[in-house]
């Protein structure tokens, strides 16, 4: 559902900038695209969101309001142009050793995710 509102966004911005560039042909895609969408979001009854959950809000309705409170802002600081990654001395960052942390949690996150898909989808029956 996000996806599509993202992509939906980025279909009307992408139409806006055509044609304030005067590229018809790109419009007339883009055009059919978000007609796509929107032909398959009602196929399947999917409303665009008006707003999406804060990760923080999603953290507390699943019981990891700990985990978001300990690594979110710290992996976001991280993924993110920080000024901490910007400004920061390369060996400082490295010496922190978030680049190790970050893959093992990025590991943690995607065995769980297995997890999940193989209980919730394949031992159904």
């Amino acid at each position: 559902m996000e996806v599509q509102k993202d992509k939906n966004d980025i279909i009307n911005v992408t139409k806006r900038l055509s044609n304030s560039c005067g590229f018809e042909a790109e419009d007339s895609l883009l055009q059919q695209e978000g007609t796509h969408i929107q032909t398959l979001m009602k196929q399947h009854t999917i409303e665009m969101p008006k707003s999406y959950m804060r990760i923080s809000d999603i953290a507390k309705e699943l019981g990891k309001e700990e985990e978001y409170n300990v690594f979110f802002k710290m992996f976001s600081k991280f993924t993110h142009p920080s000024s901490f990654l910007i400004n920061g001395l390369p060996e400082e960052i490295q010496q922190l050793g978030l680049s190790g942390m970050l893959i093992m949690h990025t590991q943690l996150y995607a065995w769980d995710i297995h997890d999940y898909i193989e209980k919730e989808i394949f031992s159904v029956g």
